[in-house]
């Protein structure tokens, strides 16, 4: 009875083993080589130019049309810096009346029709969090039109090993997310 038991523990203990080896594995944030880091990236081509692309996105009222998973953005301190600019700082909501899951994010550097950093922090009523997290826009200019990539990544490798277990994990869900906004971006902006 008790080898049985003990058998029947390492075979459970051996699948969730190969359950989060294989969820490592095949995680779409990876390590990008050209980046120097571990990342979720998610590119689309926009028929449209970067400063286009660039100006569409610095808007947060935009959020509301693109955005699969955002319901609405407030800047926050729009007295003082310009929505879209360094140091603005901006209130994403996931439901119509702000109940539920949200986050701040803060631009932490700019170069026009090219790039925005952000810090995303103050994550509220998700299942899970973490600290650290960047995002990134990045436009490039491929003939007129637009490379559009967003990455998820945490700043200069600063993350314990279950930060990395849970981005490893998030991503799955992250990915699609930012696929579905990227079309939504292309579509809109294609169709003006």
């Amino acid at each position: 009875m008790k080898n049985k038991l003990l058998r029947l523990s390492l075979y459970s203990i051996g699948i969730l083993l190969a359950i989060l080896l294989g969820m490592i594995l095949f995680s779409p944030y990876s390590y990008v080589k050209e980046y120097d880091r571990k990342q979720i990236m998610v590119t689309v081509n926009i028929a449209a130019s970067p400063e286009t692309v660039f100006d569409y996105l610095g808007n947060s009222d935009n959020a509301q049309y693109w955005s699969s998973f955002v319901d609405h953005i407030i800047p926050l301190n729009p007295e003082e810096k310009r929505d879209g600019e360094v140091h603005s700082l901006r209130r994403c909501f996931k439901n119509e009346d702000e109940t539920g899951e949200r986050w701040d994010e803060e631009i932490l550097e700019v170069k026009k029709n090219t790039y925005r950093k952000l810090s995303c922090f103050n994550l509220q009523n998700f299942s899970m969090s973490a600290e650290n997290i960047r995002t990134e826009q990045r436009y490039e200019d491929k003939n007129g039109q637009t490379k559009l990539s967003f990455t998820l990544f945490y700043e200069d490798d600063k993350a314990s090993m279950i930060d990395e277990l849970k981005m490893y994990y998030a991503a799955y869900i992250v990915r699609p997310i930012f696929k579905q906004n990227l079309q939504n971006i292309k579509q809109i902006i294609e169709s003006q």
